[in-house]
């Protein structure tokens, strides 16, 4: 009796408790936290990260690993700890209502609140505080030294002498009428300081336009390019033990391109001594060791082809080998008489698209800059200083280290199909190796989708061959070639592959002492040795395929492709339940361990302490926040350093199941079912189908309350009492739309039987290709109660000629091989196009539809949804097209975000909970009403 009297208890305690649940609202969007910027220091000792809520004040965080302890700085962010880690430095951000009030206000930017400075001791616990800064720099790898910009008024006594040196009588006029004018802002001027952090040592400097540090600081350098009487211009350097600066150089009326090596005892730069006005500027390169900068390239170098120069838009590469440095160079830039006679309005502004120019008008415009400044790869030797062009316009040379650099760099000739962009993407192209010390070119394949990679130590060069589906292996000594994956005896490309193009590679591991590599397979990781291709080993011995694990292996640990003699981590997602595991795999012994897992999570940001066998990372479900965590390299006792949404308890919040079915098509699918906190089975809910293409492997993914940018969010909705369905689609070759039909509306008409979904009211919603498929079903079914669709294509006919006007790029490339999956162009089948084309299909709708589709859509071209509507409209169907002005394919600006968030709500809650209709869908809103009148009141 005791114990049936205590379960009734029990159960109105938690009747209560989802009682006292709110549902989210956009409002609680603003005070949900992220967590950004982690950093672990090379001890394991130190860990930072900062917690931004969405609107409001953050705060960085700092946790001293040893002792436990955490430390909150109040709107602090960028976060930096000394080398040595006895200092940490960060900024305070100025609080967000002063700040959100400075723009409403329209302040200029010099009046907006700054930036202070915070110079904070990890043993003492002492602060330094420097206000009103601009930025500052420090040395990523040596030297506790600070370099901090910012404006402050300068001195009257320096004002006035600067004009008694100008003899200016009237400057002397003025100032001392500024001095009588109190309400006269004072004069600001831009100061650099350096500061010894922990120590004494601090310089100033004023004009300094730019600030380097070499990685491992001896010394400091400063640029001033016009500088004055007291503040003369040039390149300076200051050697941090004597801070006394040293002129470099002032020889230059433009400076540009400084690099380093890491330890700043090589630097090179570029000056040219022409008039910014000039129409060629021509740079001179120059290296600086200590001694008078020494030219080491110019257009008449010997080596440099005729008619080019240096570039001075390419960032030098100084090996650290002290070998060579990696320049560029590139054409001259033609110049063209300018006519000064004519009228502005007489000028012709024409554009000719010609069929022979490799890349489309669109494209070329788009890319201008680039094309401006592209430049081609040469190298100086440190020996002798001998110039060598190595690139050209015939190869491109890409894929260069940027430190240690070898023999050979990789290089592709695509020329002969450029105009293959139009509608294949990548394009074909030959690859190639250049050898550094000679130029010597060498051809390593023909036709090629990918780009050439090296081997850590120069023994092979690697590439993924799609047309064959194979890994290859070119060997720089014998010049052979060997096919790597052959004997593999399983698919190391995309089995899932259901786009009419050459299916990708599922991927490399990297490289055990250029001995052996590692692909992996859609489950397992092979270690294949190119002297001998035909017997790989499985190094996770088949247990991924046998249990459907997929395993990757996970960068935590410096190095790249050369993959550490220890331990590896490797992840394994299992494809049935979705849950992850975390192995520990012995490259010595070939042992499997399993040091987490399965768990019902999704592990990311995986990072280990350089010097320690500690790492952090953060782990999420759709129930839990991704917090951070901190463990050993073993995964025993983790730790949970944050708590970043406590709020999240006090709303009903929800869950998630797989739940499967087959579709139309026969094909067994997965798909991810949310559900309210408080779900009653015995109550009907409304339902809402979100989808895109496949989403059930994310199924352990967190859903950050925040507002849209095209799509529902689907915390806010299921908190409100919707349950939301978001289906896998598997897509058949040229029958896009029908494929989508057979699996999203089979998925309907199965979870339609569930006695706790309302059938009556269901809708869907997508955005993009989503867009495409909600518009394309609603001609088909009149199963949904009312749709939203984001900046759908309408018409495959139109849209296949047309342009991405964000890139540049012809848009046929998507139908003929990707995402559109129609694998044929226009004129080889029309009746594809017109039948997987939703405006031909409009007056079949019978579904209330909301679209939005912006005027600046860079990917999906804005007449898309307007032919769309307009069809919809001439037919006298419901329908409304959001048009957010100046935005892009999503909303980027949040206010806006806000606003769709809203108007989304109320349109669903309109169809499927019978809510007032808002204002806006019932009288529209006329043009000249747009900035007075929102629109958002609700018509009973």
């Amino acid at each position: 009796m005791k114990r049936h009297v205590l379960f009734i208890c029990l159960l109105i305690c938690t009747t209560a408790l989802f009682a006292q649940k709110k549902p989210l609202t956009i409002t609680d969007f603003n005070s949900w936290n992220s967590i950004s910027n982690q950093n672990i220091t090379k001890s394991g000792s130190y860990i930072t990260w900062q917690l931004t809520p969405q609107e409001g004040d953050g705060e960085l965080v700092l946790y001293h690993a040893v002792s436990g302890s955490e430390k909150h700085f109040a709107r602090g962010a960028n976060a930096r700890i000394t080398a040595d880690e006895k200092f940490m430095v960060f900024v305070v951000k100025p609080p967000y209502a002063e700040e959100r009030e400075a723009k409403r206000k329209k302040k200029k930017k010099d009046e907006m609140p700054k930036d202070h400075l915070v110079i904070y001791n990890l043993t003492s616990g002492l602060a330094d505080t420097i206000k009103n800064i601009e930025s500052f720099k420090m040395p990523t790898e040596e030297g506790n030294w600070l370099a901090v910009t910012m404006k402050q008024e300068e001195p009257e006594k320096q004002q006035e002498k600067k004009a008694a040196n100008t003899g200016a009588a009237k400057a002397n006029k003025d100032q001392e009428e500024e001095k009588k004018d109190k309400k006269k802002k004072p004069k600001m001027v831009e100061v650099t300081r350096l500061i010894e952090i922990g120590g004494t040592g601090k310089l100033e400097f004023k004009k300094v336009d730019k600030t380097w540090f070499p990685d491992y600081a001896r010394a400091f350098y400063y640029l001033r390019e016009k500088g004055d009487s007291l503040n003369p211009k040039g390149l300076y350097k200051v050697p941090l033990r004597t801070l006394k600066p040293i002129l470099v150089d002032s020889a230059f009326k433009a400076l540009t391109g400084l690099s380093f090596n890491k330890r700043g005892t090589l630097l090179t730069y570029m000056t040219t001594t022409d008039s910014a006005k000039a129409d060629v500027r021509f740079y001179t390169m120059k290296l600086y060791t200590g001694e008078t900068p020494k030219v080491i390239l110019d257009k008449n170098t010997p080596g440099m082809p005729t008619g080019w120069m240096p570039s001075p838009y390419f960032s030098a590469v100084i090996d650290e080998n002290q070998q060579y440095i990696l320049v560029g160079t590139m054409p001259i830039p033609p110049t063209y008489p300018k006519d000064t006679m004519a009228l502005e309005e007489e000028k012709v502004k024409l554009d000719i698209w010609s069929w022979h120019d490799d890349d489309i008008q669109p494209y070329q415009k788009v890319n201008k800059k680039r094309f401006e400044e592209q430049d081609y790869l040469g190298r100086i030797s440190l020996n002798d200083y001998t110039f060598l062009q190595l690139a050209d316009e015939t190869l491109t040379a890409t894929g260069w280290p940027r430190d240690t650099l070898g023999e050979w760099v990789p290089a592709y000739d695509d020329r002969a199909n450029r105009r293959e962009y139009s509608w294949l993407t990548p394009i074909h192209r030959d690859i190639y190796l250049i050898n550094l010390a000679s130029g010597k070119r060498i051809k390593v394949q023909n036709y090629q989708r990918t780009n050439l990679s090296l081997s850590p130590d120069e023994t092979y060069a690697y590439w993924y061959d799609g047309q064959q589906r194979d890994w290859f292996a070119y060997a720089l000594a014998s010049g052979k070639t060997v096919n790597l994956s052959d004997k593999i005896p399983h698919p190391v490309w995309d089995e899932k592959n259901d786009v009419p193009d050459d299916p990708w590679p599922y991927g490399v591991v990297g490289w055990i002492n250029d001995s052996a590599i590692v692909l992996q397979d859609r489950y397992d990781l092979w270690v294949i040795d190119p002297r001998n291709p035909d017997e790989p080993v499985n190094l996770t011995r088949g247990v991924g395929r046998e249990n459907r694990l997929r395993f990757d292996y996970e960068y935590i640990f410096e190095g790249g492709r050369r993959l550490p003699a220890t331990g590896w981590v490797i992840t394994a997602f299992n494809e049935v339940t979705k849950d992850q595991s975390i192995y520990h795999f012995n490259s010595n012994t070939q042992e499997l361990n399993v040091m987490r897992g399965p768990e019902p999570v999704s592990y990311a940001a995986i990072l280990k302490a350089k010097e320690a066998d500690v790492l952090t990372y953060r782990m999420e479900n759709f129930q839990m926040y991704p917090d951070l965590y901190l463990t050993n390299t073993g995964f025993q006792s983790p730790k949970k350093l944050t708590n970043a949404n406590p709020q999240q308890a006090n709303f009903n919040w929800g869950t998630v199941e797989l739940f499967s079915w087959k579709g139309y098509n026969k094909v067994d699918l997965d798909g991810l079912l949310y559900k309210p906190e408080d779900f009653d089975p015995q109550k009907k809910y409304p339902l809402i189908i979100y989808f895109y293409e496949t989403y059930s492997d994310r199924i352990h993914d967190y859903k950050t309350p925040a507002p849209s940018a095209s799509t529902i969010n689907i915390a806010y909705f299921v908190s409100n009492g919707y349950i939301v369905f978001v289906p896998d689609i598997v897509y058949e070759i040229g029958k896009p739309g029908q494929s989508a039909y057979d699996c999203i509306v089979s998925g309907a008409e199965k979870l339609a039987k569930e006695p706790w979904v309302d059938d009556a009211r269901m809708a869907i919603q997508g955005q993009s290709w989503g867009g495409y498929q909600v518009a394309w079903l609603v001609t088909q079914t009149d199963l949904f109660k009312c749709a939203m669709a984001g900046a759908p294509v309408s018409n495959m006919t139109s849209a296949y000629g047309g342009i991405r006007w964000g890139s540049g790029m012809s848009r046929a490339f998507q139908y003929e091989r990707t995402q559109s999956r129609l694998g044929v162009t226009l004129w080889d089948d029309v009746d594809r196009y017109l039948a997987n084309s939703p405006v031909f299909y409009a007056d079949q709708v019978n579904t209330p539809l909301l679209m939005m589709h912006n005027d600046e859509d860079g990917a999906v071209p804005w007449y898309q949804g307007i032919e769309y509507f307009m069809a919809l409209r001439r037919l006298n169907k419901p329908v409304w097209l959001l048009v957010y002005n100046g935005e892009d394919h999503n909303l980027r600006k949040r206010h806006n975000r806000k606003d769709l968030s809203v108007r989304m709500a109320q349109f669903f809650d309109h169809y499927l909970k019978d809510a007032p209709a808002p204002e806006w869908m019932v009288n529209g809103r006329k043009a000249i009403e747009k900035d007075e009148n929102p629109a958002t009141g609700l018509v009973e």
